[in-house]
């Protein structure tokens, strides 16, 4: 039997996002009668080059702090209203992001992020906290792409991206509370021109065991990255969670070379969980 999902671990900063993110952990801690774990961090996700320099970059990270503090106070206050009928808790911290989120992704079932932002060109070269928690978080990571709508049913269709490796059979066992309620499921391989297809068998019929139908897909793609293939898939084909296996070949020739962890974090149209 697989662990059910129990604690949802929601992080929150001051950006425009924050209230539609929450409205999502609200969601799934009502669908799954889950305690939801809320950190709230003041502290600047994101310092661009402009306010390098001891001057700028103390007043820039004086000004986002009262700003990130005031929004804190704002959800804080609506917090009863938003949670009714939820077990919760609330919490504010000013630290580097994935110092809390680490300790507290030890006792939690879900951790939900946000996506990298590429609101600057050095962010396409950053090492951001979704790439940090997908590898290093206790528990699977939920990374949402910017403006995503709160949706109760997240998981209707759902693509599994299957590589033989221990990443992907991890993230598949992770989401199996998604899978079993999930209208659809999509098993993808993806080659390269003249390759052969993966073997799907046993994991088609590890799913089937545990009551997961799958329609198995596969792709052969042109593209240099693996990622584009997989987001041109779930896009064409109606998905709207993709569950996968994150940085199965190194972090360092992802980075140098490029991957489908990389690619897919930096250019997410829809929610991905992911596990390491």
């Amino acid at each position: 039997m697989f662990l059910a999902i129990r604690t949802i671990l929601m992080h929150l900063t001051a950006e425009a996002s924050a209230k539609a993110r929450l409205e999502v952990g609200i969601a799934l801690a009502h669908r799954f009668s889950a305690h939801l774990d809320i950190v709230f961090n003041v502290r600047p996700a994101h310092i661009p080059a402009a306010s390098a320099g001891r001057g700028a970059y103390v007043h820039y990270m004086t000004e986002a702090i009262n700003n990130a503090h005031q929004m804190a106070g704002e959800i804080a206050h609506g917090i009863d209203t938003c949670c009714k009928g939820l077990s919760w808790s609330w919490g504010v911290v000013n630290e580097e992001h994935s110092i809390p989120l680490k300790a507290r992704a030890n006792t939690s079932d879900l951790l939900i992020l946000p996506s990298a932002p590429m609101t600057y060109f050095e962010d396409h070269f950053r090492w951001h906290l979704a790439d940090c928690m997908a590898v290093d978080s206790a528990c699977p990571t939920l990374v949402l792409p910017e403006g995503y709508v709160c949706s109760g049913d997240m998981g209707r269709h759902i693509l599994l991206p299957w590589r033989d490796c221990r990443e992907t059979a991890r993230a598949i066992k992770d989401a199996m509370p998604f899978l079993e309620q999930a209208e659809k499921v999509t098993l993808l391989t993806v080659s390269r021109k003249m390759e052969t297809p993966p073997d799907v068998q046993g994991i088609s019929d590890f799913l089937v065991r545990h009551g997961v139908d799958v329609d198995v897909r596969h792709v052969a793609f042109r593209w240099r990255n693996a990622g584009r293939a997989i987001m041109a898939f779930a896009e064409d084909n109606g998905c709207d969670l993709v569950v996968m296996g994150a940085y199965s070949t190194s972090r360092t020739w992802q980075v140098l070379f490029g991957g489908a962890t990389r690619y897919i974090i930096r250019h997410l149209s829809l929610p991905v969980i992911m596990s390491h």
